[in-house]
C-alpha cells in the first residue's frame, strides 16, 4: 500500500501535456514570443484580444454562445484573478502580492480563468436548469482540479499544488489556530523548505479564513483534493477519445460524480441542451 502523496505518471503527464498544448495552441500564440514580463493591465489586455480573435459566432458550433459577450478587467483592490460568470468577467487584481507576471504565470493565467473556468460555463448558458452553468453541488474540487491540471500541462511542468493552502485550513481548523498564529507558522515553515514567500503565505491564510480572522473556510481544499481527483481520472481515461469534452464540455460538473453522470445523460437525451 502506498500512503505517499499521488503523482501522475510521467508517461500520463506527458501525453496530457501534449494535447493541452495542442487543445490551446491558437491562445497561445497571441503571447508575445519575445516577451518575458507582462504587467497586470497588459496580461487583461491579451485576454480581452484572445476573447475577441478566438470566439465568435462560427468559432465551436456545438457551443451556441458568443463569447465576445465578455471582457477582461482589472480589479483595483482584487488580489488573486478570478472568474465572474453571471457578469462574464475575467477579472485581474491590481493589488496582486508577486506584481506583475512572468511569461509562464500569463501563459497559466490565460488557461485557467479564460480556458477552464469560463469554457466550461459556456456549453450549458442556454440550458432551462441553471445548475448545470451556475454549478452542481460538489463540482468545485474537479473544477479546480483541472485548471490545475491543464496549469501544470501547460508550463510542461508538474509540481504539488494546494499543500500551502491545505496546511492553513489544517492549522486552523485542527489545531485551532487564529490568523496570526497560522500565518507566523507558515512564514516558519516556508523559510526553513525554501519554499514560498511571506506575501504568497499571507494570501493563503487569508483565504483560509475569508476575513474572519477565526473561522476556518475548507474551499481551497478543492485544490488539493481536486488536483488529485482529476489526475486519477485522466490516468483511467488515458487515450479515451471523449476525455477533453468530459473535462470541458461537461458545464460546471464533475464527471466522476455519478449522480452528476446521470443527470448530464438525462439533459442531453432529453434535449434541454
Amino acid at each position: 500500500m502506498n500512503d505517499g502523496i499521488f503523482r501522475p505518471e510521467k508517461q500520463t503527464f506527458d501525453w496530457f501535456a501534449d494535447v493541452i498544448e495542442q487543445f490551446y495552441a491558437a491562445f497561445l500564440l497571441h503571447i508575445p514570443s519575445g516577451q518575458q514580463v507582462f504587467s497586470i493591465e497588459e496580461a487583461c489586455m491579451i485576454t480581452n484580444e484572445i476573447i475577441s480573435a478566438e470566439f465568435g459566432e462560427d468559432v465551436a458550433a456545438d457551443v451556441c454562445v458568443d463569447l465576445n459577450e465578455w471582457k477582461a478587467l482589472v480589479i483595483p483592490d482584487g488580489a488573486v484573478a478570478s472568474v465572474n460568470c453571471e457578469q462574464k468577467r475575467i477579472q485581474f487584481p491590481r493589488r496582486r502580492s508577486r506584481g506583475a507576471y512572468t511569461r509562464e504565470e500569463r501563459k497559466s493565467i490565460i488557461i485557467h480563468e479564460l480556458g477552464v473556468h469560463a469554457l466550461r460555463f459556456l456549453p450549458y448558458e442556454s440550458c432551462e436548469i441553471k445548475a448545470f452553468f451556475q454549478g452542481l453541488p460538489g463540482y468545485e474540487s474537479f473544477e479546480e482540479g483541472v485548471a490545475k491540471a491543464v496549469d501544470q500541462a501547460v508550463s510542461h511542468q508538474y509540481e504539488d499544488f494546494g499543500l500551502l493552502h491545505y496546511v492553513s485550513i489544517g492549522l486552523a481548523s485542527l489545531l485551532g489556530k487564529n490568523f496570526r498564529e497560522v500565518y507566523e507558522i507558515q512564514c516558519r515553515i516556508e523559510h526553513l523548505t525554501g519554499g514560498e514567500p511571506a506575501g504568497r503565505c499571507f494570501d493563503s491564510v487569508q483565504r483560509a479564513f475569508r476575513g474572519t480572522g477565526e473561522l476556518p473556510n475548507y474551499k481551497d481544499l478543492a485544490y488539493y483534493n481536486g488536483e488529485t481527483q482529476v489526475w486519477k481520472y485522466i490516468e483511467r481515461h488515458l487515450y479515451d477519445t471523449e476525455l477533453m469534452d468530459q473535462l470541458f464540455l461537461c458545464g460546471k460538473s464533475s464527471v466522476i460524480d455519478k449522480r452528476h453522470e446521470r443527470m448530464l445523460y438525462e439533459m442531453r437525451v432529453g434535449g434541454y441542451v
